[in-house]
């Protein structure tokens, strides 16, 4: 779902230029928009959703919940 908005974000909503202002904000962490934009659209999504789950499961190691996808009960 944050892959859709971040791509959203810096290619469907011409009309608005000041949401592309603002993309990193939807972006993961350590990419640019200049990088985000130079990738062809299916980099894109497959980039951009593996940084999306890295990020997701190091919040929920650093908060000390289980990886829903290992299997581990809490």
């Amino acid at each position: 779902m944050r892959t859709f908005q971040a791509y959203f974000v810096l290619w469907l909503v011409p009309e608005k230029p000041q949401f592309r202002e603002h993309a990193d904000a939807f972006l993961p962490d350590g990419l640019s928009v200049e990088e985000a934009s130079a990738l062809e659209r299916d980099r894109f999504f497959l980039k951009l959703t593996e940084m999306f789950a890295a990020e997701i499961a190091a919040k929920r190691r650093a908060a000390h919940l289980p990886d829903p996808l290992s299997g581990e009960k809490p």
